[in-house]
């Protein structure tokens, strides 16, 4: 069962990570990845996670400090995404004993990101 919940979460950081390197900040304040999902950033209440998005996009594209001063929340969310992305493959291709799964997750999320 661990290694099938890696893998779902090892897909659904990657799809994060994706979508961080994919939109820059500026696309990301106007909706652009959240538009087609029907989603809509003005009606957001002002919670714990307001600029998270645009933070981990800032993150993506190597500015920290203004990712830190949009949510600070980010410096443990994006390792931690991070850390599931490579991580997650790796338990579900353990979990079913097959090495080159493992492998192949790393090579592929490498490859996504670059």
């Amino acid at each position: 069962v661990l290694g099938w919940l890696g893998l779902f979460y090892g897909v659904v950081a990657v799809g994060v990570l994706l979508v961080s390197f994919s939109f820059s900040p500026q696309a990301i304040e106007q909706g652009a990845p959240w538009g087609p999902l029907g989603l809509d950033a003005g009606s957001c209440i002002g919670c714990a996670l307001c600029g998270l998005s645009r933070a981990f996009s800032l993150f993506s594209h190597g500015q920290f400090l203004t990712g830190w001063d949009m949510n600070a929340l980010v410096a443990v969310a994006w390792p931690a995404t991070w850390l599931v992305a490579v991580l997650g493959p790796f338990a579900f291709g353990g979990a079913i004993g097959v090495r080159e799964v493992q492998y192949a997750s790393l090579i592929l999320l490498v490859i996504s990101t670059t």
